[in-house]
This record gives C-alpha cells, sequence and structure tokens, in this order.
C-alpha cells in the first residue's frame, strides 16, 4: 500500500518551517496560498498528515498524525499507479499511468513566507481542480521547488502518442497550471530532468540496443515552452534513471554513467564515467 507523509517540524526564521518525512512517499506543506488568513506570526507545531493510496482502490486518504484522524476522503478517477509529493511537499500527486491522468489533493498544511517573518497554516484537504492528460504518465522528477511529469507515449498504438513533459510548482498546482510543457518526437520510457531553466530530457534514436533512450538533450524553458539548445553526442545505451544536484544531472546506462555538467553559464558539456555494470 502506498504511503506519503506529510510533516512539519518546527525551526526558526529563514529556513523552511514545513519539510517532508518520507516514509515511501511524501507530501506536504511549503509555498503556495489562498484564501483569507490572519498574517499575525502564526507557528505550528504538527507532526504533519499522511497520505495513504491502495492497490486497485481510487480512494486517497488524508491521514492527520496528530489527532490519529482521517483529515479526509478523496475518490480519484481511477487507481493510481504512484502517489508523489508537489515539490513544496504541500500536494499528493497522483499518477494514473494507464488512463492518462495525473490529479492532485491539497494536503492542507504550508507555509508562506511573510517577509520579516514565516506563517504556517493548517486547512482541511481538499481535491484540486488541476489535472494533467498525457499519454502514460510514469517518471516524476522533483528538483528546486518544481517539478515534471515524462509521458511515455504509446508506439504500439495505430496511431503513435509521442513523449512529453509538464513542469509544475506548488504555487503552479494552486493557480490552476502548469508552467511549461515540452512535446517530443517520438514514443519513449525516459524522464526530463528539471535543471535551473533548463530540461536534460532523454532522446531515442534508431539502432539502439534495445527500445530505452541512448541519448540526452538539453532544451531550455521559455515562456510556456522550452526551446531546444542541444543534443549530446556521448552514447548511453540502456538508459534508465537520473537524478540532478548542483547543476548536474546523471543518467544511468547499460554500462555506466552519462554526467551532464555545467561548463558556464549557458553552456553543457556530456562526460562518460564507465562502470562494469548497469547503473
Amino acid at each position: 500500500m502506498p504511503v506519503s507523509v506529510l510533516a512539519h517540524r518546527p525551526v526558526r526564521l529563514l529556513r523552511p518551517a514545513l519539510s517532508a518525512l518520507l516514509l515511501v512517499l511524501a507530501v506536504a506543506g511549503c509555498g503556495g496560498g489562498g484564501g483569507d488568513h490572519d498574517h499575525g506570526n502564526t507557528f505550528i507545531d504538527t507532526a504533519g498528515r499522511l497520505a495513504l493510496a491502495e492497490t486497485g482502490s481510487t480512494v486517497l486518504r488524508i491521514h492527520d498524525l496528530d489527532s490519529s484522524t482521517v483529515a479526509g476522503t478523496f475518490s480519484l478517477a481511477s487507481p493510481p499507479s504512484a502517489v508523489y509529493a508537489s515539490p513544496g511537499r504541500r500536494f499528493a500527486v497522483a499518477v494514473q499511468r494507464e488512463q492518462d491522468r495525473v490529479q492532485f489533493v491539497d494536503g492542507g498544511v504550508w507555509q508562506e513566507d511573510h517577509g520579516d517573518h514565516l506563517h504556517d497554516y493548517r486547512q482541511p484537504p481538499r481535491m484540486v481542480a488541476l489535472q494533467i492528460a498525457g499519454p502514460q504518465p510514469t517518471h516524476y522528477d522533483d528538483r528546486g521547488m518544481q517539478a515534471t511529469v515524462f509521458m511515455d507515449g504509446r508506439s504500439t498504438t495505430a496511431t503513435q502518442q509521442v513523449s512529453a513533459a509538464v513542469l509544475f510548482s506548488d504555487d503552479s498546482i494552486l493557480r490552476g497550471t502548469v508552467l511549461a510543457s515540452l512535446t517530443l518526437g517520438t514514443a519513449m520510457h525516459g524522464f526530463a530532468e528539471p535543471n535551473g531553466q533548463h530540461l536534460v530530457v532523454s532522446h531515442r534514436e534508431p539502432g539502439g540496443v534495445d527500445t530505452l533512450p541512448n541519448r540526452l538533450e538539453l532544451w531550455r524553458r521559455s515562456g510556456s515552452g522550452f526551446v531546444f539548445v542541444q543534443r549530446f553526442a556521448t552514447p548511453c545505451d540502456g538508459m534508465h534513471g537520473s537524478y540532478t544536484r548542483a547543476g548536474v544531472t546523471l543518467a544511468g546506462c547499460r554500462d555506466g554513467v552519462l554526467m551532464v555538467h555545467p561548463l558556464g553559464t549557458s553552456s553543457f558539456a556530456a562526460t562518460r564515467i564507465a562502470a562494469d555494470r548497469r547503473i
């Protein structure tokens, strides 16, 4: 049974007071707003909330860890294939892969920066109006207060559905929109790693050793879309799995790791790190 935690740890100003405590999946509250609130210096000491989904069930429950009660029960359109934390840990991201849908539930615990103080909020959980549609949403990547969902697409249907990626944040979820989107030219089981104003995106060229991606591309955000920057020549057969930290993106390969790293403020390079096993 997938479990996600919405947690709140007391800390002082200049540091986020709400942080995710991860069991299997984390959901909690930082960033965003909404509604009319008392703008006094409010600090909430809470163990947080827990989001639970059961295999084969459309029900998503939000449990309050302070009172050990169910704070809210929500019916999703379909049973989720996975549930993740939103970038600011306020929302549950319920991915429904085979139904081509992503839904969001507001955990009801979050924090706002009011300049001279951090203000904590706690309200009943609620379903969010925003839904993301796309062919087989699968990989979710959360980096630097923004996240992507990568749509694998489908290559076995009569009319091919190509891969795509959407970028969003807690604030954009609250506004009922995504930050930007990208449509690719083929279907693949890939990913789109947020890397500052860029996306490092998988690419599949014909002739690889399998149907997984085997190259990486760099795209730069431009408004609600992305502009192609470059495709790295260094191969990475059997590409699966990725991570980004401090501007460096790593992708797992059949025989090592492919590392995309910045050379300056606007250029990147790819370096192969060989290994005698799949990473």
